[in-house]
């Protein structure tokens, strides 16, 4: 947090972020914060679930607490079975917009309550602490026998207090492999995925990373001609006909789509907040780079295409998912496959190493 914002001014946004705090404890109260601790939102996650909690125990995840926002597919119910886990419900919806009390409307330009949400558990659960933030769907990854609390002392020593994670798209050898997972009822992290084995990001000194290449969904948009919908949904003039010709000419440009840098590891203080999804008012590492397995081509993504599109309660009324059942369209009707020269089937860190989609290890 800058040093340039008063005492003042922090009490008062405090004030302001917890007059909007109506979450509830419904489990176990964990409530030491001496353990490494994994902070999520979610809703109707069963399929990611089991894999997921196995997979961040691994890495060090001593405590994990989840806002569930409704679920009814039996997320809950697992989640009640777990003696790490500690849930808590709101009387809010994800997608519910909320009128943010002075001085939080002058700073969030975005009014979800999802934002609101993501700071509350920080900064009731973990201040002061190192803790993580990601979905459900984002898994991510260190070098073999490495934990989180091995990062701490690095970043203390950087006087940083958040680390950049990037997000690279898993996705299977061609449609008719996804589609075979579609009744499949939990993620198998350990089927074969693919990346793009291109670098995704370049770290800058305190401002946001630039993007080289912006991953796979990006590519498969263009490819597919989903694209040129893009101004339909609020892209800004970036996007125009004449930039899109100029970045795409002779094939060596992909048009971006979506941020794939977000804050995933922070030091919560007094008076930070979430500006976005991916941006965060602390400062961030120059030195580390987390890389995250982003699974958003799994078999679950016919149920999710379908309840996004029923209920548009998701980001932009559910954008993205209208784009994704667009492609899975034009997929079906010709050109199966999600591979292209440079992607890469993924067998651990070493593969994000090697592509240079990590750093500080």
């Amino acid at each position: 947090m800058s040093s340039m914002i008063s005492a003042d001014k922090i009490k008062k946004e405090t004030s302001a972020l917890y007059a909007l705090d109506d979450l509830r404890i419904v489990s176990r109260p964990l409530l030491d914060t001496g353990k490494f601790t994994l902070c999520a939102v979610l809703r109707n996650e069963l399929y990611f679930l089991p894999a997921f909690l196995s997979h961040y125990r691994k890495l060090g995840i001593e405590r994990f607490i989840f806002l569930d926002d409704h679920s009814d597919d039996g997320t809950r119910e697992l989640l009640l079975e777990q003696p790490d886990v500690m849930v808590l419900e709101s009387g809010h919806r994800y997608g519910d917009q909320v009128d943010l009390p002075e001085p939080l409307g002058a700073r969030i330009a975005n009014r979800r309550i999802l934002y609101i949400w993501r700071a509350l558990l920080l900064d009731k659960f973990c201040k002061n602490q190192w803790a993580l933030q990601v979905d459900l769907d984002e898994f991510v990854h260190l070098p073999d026998t490495a934990r989180f609390q091995d990062l701490v002392p690095r970043l203390d020593d950087e006087g940083a207090l958040s680390v950049w994670g990037v997000m690279l798209d898993m996705y299977p050898r061609d449609l008719a492999d996804l589609a075979a997972e579609k009744d499949s009822d939990t993620l198998n992290p350990d089927a074969d995925w693919y990346f793009d084995g291109q670098r995704h990001l370049q770290l800058n000194s305190n401002t946001t990373p630039r993007t080289l290449y912006p991953g796979a969904r990006a590519r498969l948009f263009q490819n597919f001609g989903i694209s040129k919908h893009y101004h339909e949904y609020g892209f800004g003039t970036e996007h125009s006909y004449l930039t899109r010709l100029r970045k795409t000419r002779f094939g060596t440009k992909v048009l971006s789509y979506n941020c794939i840098h977000k804050p995933i590891l922070t030091k919560w203080q007094d008076g930070s907040l979430f500006l976005n999804s991916h941006e965060t008012t602390l400062p961030t590492s120059r030195r580390v780079l987390l890389p995250m397995q982003h699974f958003r081509f799994t078999g679950s993504l016919y149920s999710r295409v379908e309840r996004a599109l029923r209920e548009r309660s998701y980001s932009g009324q559910s954008r993205d998912y209208v784009f994704l059942s667009m492609l899975l369209e034009k997929m079906g009707e010709g050109g199966h496959s999600f591979l292209y020269r440079h992607s890469r089937r993924f067998e651990g860190f070493k593969d994000f190493e090697a592509t240079r989609n990590t750093k500080g290890f």
